[in-house]
């Protein structure tokens, strides 16, 4: 799998979140479902949170592999005051934490699975196995959700559990949650 050009990901207008060239040399465009669903129909889009405090000076990781939804996402958390760390992939995000204080990390926002190298489920595993990073929140987020994604989210130790249509309760949830119980 490989990110489409920074190009298209910088002007935020493409469905396209990943390319994947098959041994047969095939191109398989992966699409992002929520951006076009925005594009359908805007009334079904995924829209910014109305909250306008509660997060200031709080620092944020945000790792989701859809541009659309991060920049959305993104938007919300920074009106609600937050600095907001971004990846597209998990193990940019586990990198770039395993590189700073967890003290400044209010909490982690992930997706449940994403296209690239690790997923949330695989980086909330790999946060709450790690004696130094296990206290720093885990929030999933999914587009869709059912028992099935709740257990796996139990399994791995995520703190919440939250569906993408719900922006308003994920910067409540953010607001809300206790932070950095070992």
């Amino acid at each position: 799998m490989e990110t489409p050009s920074s190009i298209l990901i910088s002007q935020n207008e493409t469905p396209i979140t990943g390319i994947v060239k098959t041994d047969a040399d095939e191109i398989i465009l992966m699409l992002d479902f929520e951006k076009i669903l925005a594009d359908i129909d805007p009334s079904l889009a995924l829209r910014e949170s109305k909250a306008r405090k509660g997060l200031e000076g709080k620092k944020l990781v945000v790792a989701e592999d859809s541009s659309f939804l991060l920049k959305v996402v993104n938007e919300s958390l920074l009106k609600a005051g937050a600095t907001v760390e971004k990846f597209g992939n998990g193990k940019d995000a586990l990198d770039y934490l395993q590189t700073c204080s967890i003290d400044e990390i209010h909490c982690v926002i992930t997706d449940y699975r994403n296209a690239y190298n690790v997923d949330g489920l695989t980086l909330t595993k790999q946060i709450k196995s790690d004696p130094k990073l296990k206290g720093i929140p885990v929030i999933l987020f999914a587009s869709i959700a059912n028992e099935a994604l709740k257990h796996q989210g139990l399994s791995v130790g995520a703190d919440a559990q939250i569906t993408k249509p719900e922006i308003e309760k994920l910067v409540e949830l953010v607001v809300n949650i206790k932070g950095k119980v070992v």
